[in-house]
C-alpha cells in the first residue's frame, strides 16, 4: 500500500479481512487501499466497520472525517476530537495539526486555525529558527562551491549521465513533477532519500570530518573528494536500484547542495519548482513538516524562508543558469503537457505518452502529497489559499516588504 501499489494490496487486506475478521486495523487498511483507488464509499463503509469493531479508532475515525467533512453533524466532530486527544496525548502538537485538518474538512476555517496557532506557538520554541543565520549558512555554503570551484570542477567531476535534482519549497510541486517525469521510461524517482548529504556525511566520517561539508574548512584534494562523493552516491541503495536509468533526487535539502552537484556531477540538471508563496506558506503551516533543528514555524518565518530561498536559486543561476530550469506549478495545473514537454526537452528527452496518465503509474510516494499525485491533475487547490488570505497577513507583510 505504502509503495503506491493500492490495487495489489487489496488481495492482501482481503486475506487479513478473512483471518481476523475482528481487526478494526484490518479493515482501516482496507479503507485505505479504497481510499486510494478513489471508491470513496467503499472507504466509507470500511472505516465504519473498523470504527464499529473499536469505537476508540483515532485513526479511522480522522481517516473518515477526512473524506466525509461536512457530511459528519456536532456529535461526530466531537467524537473525532476526543479520539485524536486522547490517542496523542504525548504529541499535542500532532494532535493539533490533526485536529485543525479535521475542522478543514468540516468547512471551519476559524476552528481550524484556531488549532494551528496554538500547535506552531508551542512548537516555535523548540525550532530555533532566523533569517539572519539562515543568510550566514547560504553565505558559508556559497563560498565553499563557489564558482571557481565549479567551474574549475567541470574537468574533474563525474561523467555519468546527468541526474535529475528537483529543487523547491515544500508544498511547491515537488512531488508532482517527480511523479510525473519518473512515469517516463528513461527516470526512476528516488524521492527524499538525502542522497547527497547521506554522501557527504560518509565522506566526513572517513575524514573525521563534522558537521557540513562546507564547514570542513579548506579542502586540499578537491578531486580526490568529488571522487569520494561519486563512489557514496554510486553505492547508495536508490541509485543503484535505478540501475542505469536516470534519477531524480527532489530531497529538501538540495537547495543547500546545489553548488556541491555542480561540483561531483557537471552534467547535472537542477527543476526549480516555484508556487504562489501565499499557497505554499499557508499549505507548509496546515501540516506537520520539519526541516530540521532549525525549522521556520511561524507564516512570517515561513514567507522569510521563501524570500531566501528563492534568492538563493538566482544566485545559482548567475552561476550556472543553463542548468536550472523554473517551473510554476499552477502553469502545469493549466496546461500539464505543454509544460511537462518543456522539462523533458531541457532535459534532452522526448515526451511520453505514459506522462500523461502519470497517476496511475506505481510509485512509492511518502509525503504529504501522496494523495494528491494519485489522481489526475485539477484545479481545485490551485487558489484555495484565497479562503485564508485574512488569516495570512503575516505572510502578506513580508512579501510586500
Amino acid at each position: 500500500l505504502n509503495a503506491g501499489d493500492a490495487e495489489h494490496s487489496l488481495t492482501y487486506i482481503n486475506e487479513l479481512v478473512k483471518v481476523n475478521p475482528n481487526s478494526s486495523k484490518a479493515y482501516r487498511y482496507l479503507a485505505m487501499a479504497n481510499e486510494a483507488l478513489a471508491e470513496k464509499e467503499k472507504a466509507v463503509d470500511a472505516y465504519d466497520v473498523s470504527i464499529n469493531k473499536n469505537p476508540q479508532s483515532a485513526d479511522s475515525l480522522y481517516g473518515r472525517a477526512l473524506l466525509l467533512g461536512p457530511e459528519l453533524d456536532v456529535s461526530q466532530q466531537q467524537q473525532v476530537d476526543l479520539a485524536i486527544s486522547k490517542s496523542y496525548k504525548k504529541l499535542k502538537n500532532h494532535a493539533m495539526v490533526n485536529l485543525a485538518k479535521a475542522w478543514s474538512c468540516y468547512g471551519d476555517v476559524h476552528e481550524e486555525f484556531s488549532y494551528l496557532d496554538k500547535a506552531k506557538h508551542s512548537m516555535v520554541n523548540a525550532f530555533e529558527w532566523s533569517k539572519e543565520k539562515e543568510w550566514e549558512n547560504l553565505k558559508d555554503i556559497r563560498d565553499f562551491s563557489n564558482k571557481e570551484k565549479i567551474d574549475s570542477s567541470s574537468m574533474l567531476g563525474s561523467r555519468t549521465d546527468a541526474p535529475v535534482f528537483v529543487v523547491g519549497m515544500p508544498r511547491s510541486g515537488t512531488t508532482l513533477i517527480e511523479t510525473i517525469l519518473s512515469a517516463h521510461p528513461a527516470f526512476v524517482a528516488t524521492g527524499e532519500r538525502h542522497i547527497i548529504p547521506y554522501a557527504c556525511d560518509q565522506v566526513g566520517l572517513k575524514k573525521g570530518k563534522s558537521g557540513a561539508v562546507w564547514q570542513w574548512g579548506k579542502e586540499e584534494n578537491i578531486e580526490e573528494l568529488l571522487n569520494d562523493l561519486d563512489e557514496r552516491v554510486k553505492n547508495h541503495a536508490s541509485v543503484v536500484l535505478a540501475e542505469g536509468k536516470r534519477w531524480i533526487d527532489k530531497s529538501i535539502e538540495n537547495i543547500k547542495y546545489m553548488g556541491i552537484v555542480k561540483m561531483i556531477y557537471p552534467r547535472a540538471k537542477f527543476i526549480h519548482m516555484q508556487r504562489n508563496p501565499m499557497a505554499i506558506c499557508l499549505s507548509i503551516y496546515q501540516h506537520y513538516i520539519v526541516l530540521g533543528r532549525s525549522t521556520p514555524i511561524t507564516l512570517q518565518q515561513l514567507a522569510e524562508y521563501h524570500v531566501i530561498f528563492e534568492q538563493s536559486v538566482e544566485a545559482w543561476k548567475e552561476i550556472f543558469c543553463d542548468d536550472i530550469i523554473s517551473v510554476k506549478y499552477e502553469s502545469i495545473v493549466e496546461n500539464m503537457e505543454l509544460e511537462i514537454r518543456k522539462v523533458l526537452n531541457f532535459l534532452d528527452v522526448e515526451w511520453d505518452e505514459s506522462c500523461g496518465s502519470f497517476h496511475t503509474q506505481k510509485s512509492t510516494i511518502l509525503t504529504p502529497s501522496t494523495i494528491q499525485v494519485k489522481k489526475p491533475i485539477n484545479s481545485s487547490a490551485r487558489d484555495r489559499w484565497m479562503e485564508y488570505e485574512e488569516y495570512l497577513q503575516p505572510v502578506s507583510n513580508v512579501l510586500a516588504s
